[in-house]
């Protein structure tokens, strides 16, 4: 029991203090890159439009999950199946939180790997998307609205399919990093909270019980065979870029290949089950089979790269989880750094179970009490509905409260201040049509 909770600090230290760079990246990503002006450059299909769409995505701090409403939103906006691919294939294998985690952790030959890979793997999936796939048009409602990146501050634009605008807010740089900022510690780290402490204890827990060379004498450390069993293993599992890290760093340090480890990197954060139920529905199902399988034939064909690139040019990578080393070893800013990501990550989590606590106390009373409905612009993934969701349930008065990021709803109901509800959704950056 003492080694596994020395590995969980341990990692936890060393993730939590690579997290806080990369959400910094991540404040100034997201005052610079707009969805809108990404859904401008994507056409209908060709193979620069492909390229473009792979591009955008790599660095866009977006999981498996996440990364399903920005891209049916961009292919709304008249992206064309195979961009659509190419930008969901690229867009949860990395971001810049996970490069510098990345870099971190496991040294620079992954560091430059997994982004490289993300972007030819999603030109491929795009590829064959246009080649052997079939177009679908997204199933929309006439009255859904599609909303602007909220990051920027201004949250103030929406689309709908008669394309009225609403009218625009300026913000200056300053605002914008403070919504950005927001967003990159508050929306963005509530979403993945459970994960990255989940993915945390499944690292530790294979450092601790799984045997030195257990994987080696069993025969899967390499080989195709391996492979596949981590894209079995990766495929169905949320996990996002990030918090697919240490996971893969404990294999390596029992015995597993880089180019096998590779392989989960790439197809834990790249889907999950629910997303490919999503994306059947929205792109076919036709579709979303060959978006899966030219996937899987990437993940292989670059772990298999990635063997034979660090066997025969000794490219330097981290062999070890570092979970064996001592606490002590640790610098104190390190340790600082990074107790302060896991104190806001603790943050989320408590806000979500107490929210979650509530809402299961209030179903009942949703139509027996005070309840508002809103129409909120400023959403532009499911996290941030559960983000505004919990602070409605965290607000005085309130019973329960359902938010939908589909067609941009609020219901709140209990014994509330109409002005509580309002003044949440403003200090969220978002704004009520």
């Amino acid at each position: 029991m003492k080694a596994f909770f020395e590995a969980l600090y341990i990692l936890a230290i060393d993730m939590g203090f690579y997290m806080i760079i990369g959400l910094l990246l991540v404040t100034v990503f997201n005052v610079i890159i707009k969805k809108e002006w990404i859904a401008a450059h994507l056409g209908k299909g060709n193979l620069w439009s492909i390229i473009k769409a792979s591009i955008f995505g790599v660095p866009l701090p977006l999981c498996s999950c996440g990364v399903v409403p920005t891209g049916m939103y961009l292919k709304d906006k008249g992206a064309s199946d195979a961009s659509t691919a190419s930008f969901l294939i690229s867009t949860p294998q990395t971001g810049v939180d996970s490069i510098v985690a990345t870099y971190g952790l496991m040294g620079i030959t992954f560091a430059w790997f997994r982004p490289i890979a993300a972007f030819v793997s999603g030109v491929f999936g795009g590829l064959m998307v246009k080649v052997f796939g079939k177009s679908k048009d997204l199933d929309t409602k006439k009255e859904h609205i599609y909303e602007e990146d909220c990051t920027d501050g201004s949250c103030s634009k929406g689309h709908t399919h008669s394309h009225e605008h609403a009218e625009e807010k300026e913000a200056s740089i300053g605002q914008k990093l403070k919504a950005s900022f927001k967003y990159a510690f508050g929306d963005f780290v509530g979403d993945i909270a459970f994960h990255f402490i989940l993915g945390l204890i499944v690292a530790a827990l294979i450092t601790v019980l799984i045997p030195a060379n257990f994987l080696v004498e069993i025969g899967l450390s390499s080989g195709i065979l391996a492979m596949l069993v981590m894209i079995v293993v990766g495929a169905p599992m949320y996990i996002c870029s990030t918090s697919s890290i240490p996971i893969a760093l404990s294999l390596i340090a029992k015995g597993l290949s880089p180019g096998t480890a590779f392989v989960f990197l790439f197809m834990g954060p790249f889907t999950n089950i629910a997303t490919i139920s999503i994306l059947g529905k929205k792109i076919g199902t036709r579709t979303t089979i060959i978006y899966l399988v030219s996937a899987a034939l990437s993940a292989i064909g670059f772990g298999y790269l990635l063997d034979f690139l660090i066997g025969s040019f000794s490219l330097p990578f981290i062999s070890g989880v570092g979970a064996n080393a001592h606490a002590e070893d640790i610098s104190i800013y390190k340790v600082i750094i990074g107790l302060s990501f896991m104190l806001i990550i603790f943050y989320h989590i408590v806000r979500r179970i107490s929210a979650w606590f509530k809402a299961k106390g209030g179903a009942k009373e949703e139509t027996a009490t005070k309840s508002i409905s809103l129409k909120v612009s400023g959403m532009n993934c499911d996290g941030c509905a559960n983000s505004l969701k919990a602070d409605f349930l965290n607000t005085k008065g309130v019973k329960g409260a359902k938010v939908s990021f589909d067609d941009s709803s609020v219901k709140v109901w209990g014994n509330f201040e109409e002005k509580d509800i309002v003044d949440v959704v403003l200090k969220k950056g978002y704004s009520i049509i």
